[in-house]
C-alpha cells in the first residue's frame, strides 16, 4: 500500500505542456519523479520550463505510477514495460490500437493485478453524470433512440505536417478513433450494455488516409433489457450541431456536446434547461478530477473499479474496431 504517487510521465507534448504537468505539480500526494519523450529537444524544453528530472529511456527508478501521453500505436514498449514491472498507469486515450491488442494485454492486467485507467474524461463531466442520473432514473420512461453529433471546422487539420494526428501510422485513424471514441465512451459509461454491435458505418470524407467526416449507427446490448440503437455523426470539415440527443415517447433529452455543455427537456416548441447543473469550468479542472480518481484507485489497491474502467474501455475499443474492419 502506497501512501502518495511518485509517477514517471512518458510523452511531452502538447497536452503534457499544457495540462498534466501543470495539474500534476498542484496536486498532493503525487511527485513527478522523471519525463521521457523520444523528442530529444521536446523533453529538454519540457525539463527546462518545468525544473524536472529528465530520462532519456524509459525506467521504474523511483516510480510506482505512470501516465503514458504518447500517440496509441506508438505504446507497445510502454506496456509491455508496465505489465513487466507490474506498475499503475494513467493511460490517455484512445487505449488501443485495435480490439485483438485490448484482449491480451486485458488478461494480463488482470492476472498481475494491476491497476490502469484510461482517459475518456468526459465520463467526470459534470453534465455527463447529470444526464447519467436522469436517465438511471427512468423518470421520463423507455428510451426510444440516441443521437449524438460532434464537429466543426478544421481546428485538427494542417496544424502540422509532422503532428501524429495526421499520421495514421501514430494515431491509429482519424475522428472516429480521436473523437468518436470519447463519443462511445459516453454511451458505454451512461448506459453499461453488455456490448455494442455495429450496424453500418460510413467515411464519408479522408484526408491524407484518415477519415476526417463519418456517420455510423449501433446497438447497445443488454443482458435483461431491450437493446437500444444509436447514431453518431462526426466532422473536422462540416459544422454540425454539438448534441446528444435522447428522445423519449414524447419529450426529449438535448445535451450541448461540448464541454460545459447545457441540458435542456424539449417537447414541440417547449424548450427547459436543467438549471441545476453545476459546470466545470475549465480542462485543468476535469483532468485533476480524473487525477484524483486514479491516486484513489491506486492508494486504495481498488483493483474491482479499476477494472470497470478497463472492460468499458474495451467496449469503446470493440466499436471502434467494429467500424474500421467494414469500411
Amino acid at each position: 500500500m502506497f501512501d502518495k504517487l511518485n509517477i514517471g510521465i512518458i510523452g511531452c507534448g502538447h497536452v503534457s505542456e499544457h495540462n498534466h504537468i501543470p495539474v500534476i505539480l498542484g496536486t498532493d500526494q503525487i511527485n513527478i519523479k522523471w519525463i521521457y519523450d523520444s523528442n530529444i529537444s521536446q523533453l529538454n524544453l519540457i525539463s527546462k520550463i518545468f525544473k524536472l528530472q529528465k530520462t532519456q529511456e524509459i525506467n521504474s527508478s523511483g516510480i510506482n505510477s505512470l501516465l503514458i501521453a504518447i500517440p496509441v500505436m506508438n505504446r507497445s514498449e510502454c506496456n509491455n514495460f508496465l505489465i513487466e514491472n507490474k506498475i499503475a498507469a494513467l493511460i490517455e486515450k484512445p487505449a488501443f490500437k485495435d480490439y485483438e491488442e485490448f484482449l491480451k494485454i486485458k488478461n494480463k492486467i488482470k492476472e498481475r493485478k494491476i491497476i490502469t485507467h484510461y482517459g475518456y474524461n468526459r465520463r467526470f463531466y459534470s453534465n455527463i453524470n447529470y444526464l447519467k442520473k436522469i436517465i438511471n432514473s427512468k423518470v421520463f420512461g423507455e428510451i426510444k433512440s440516441i443521437k449524438i453529433s460532434e464537429g466543426s471546422m478544421p481546428s485538427r487539420l494542417g496544424r502540422n505536417e509532422n503532428w501524429y494526428l495526421q499520421d495514421a501510422s501514430q494515431s491509429g485513424g482519424g475522428i472516429l478513433i480521436e473523437t468518436g471514441s470519447h463519443n462511445i465512451d459516453t454511451l458505454s459509461y451512461i448506459f453499461n450494455p453488455q456490448k455494442l454491435k455495429l450496424i453500418k458505418y460510413k467515411e464519408n470524407y479522408t484526408y491524407n488516409n484518415i477519415e476526417v467526416d463519418i456517420e455510423s449507427e449501433g446497438l447497445l446490448i443488454f443482458e435483461n433489457k431491450t437493446d437500444l440503437k444509436f447514431e453518431i455523426k462526426l466532422s473536422y470539415i462540416n459544422n454540425l450541431e454539438n448534441k446528444i440527443i435522447i428522445e423519449f415517447d414524447d419529450i426529449k433529452l438535448v445535451m450541448e456536446n461540448i464541454f460545459c455543455g447545457k441540458i435542456f427537456l424539449e417537447k414541440d416548441n417547449f424548450k427547459l434547461q436543467c438549471f441545476d447543473i453545476k459546470y466545470d469550468q475549465d480542462v485543468d479542472l476535469i483532468f485533476k478530477k480524473q487525477l484524483l480518481y486514479f491516486k484513489n484507485l491506486v492508494l486504495n489497491n481498488d483493483f474491482e473499479k479499476s477494472y470497470e474502467s478497463l472492460n468499458t474501455t474495451g467496449l469503446t475499443t470493440s466499436f471502434i474496431d467494429q467500424c474500421y474492419k467494414n469500411k
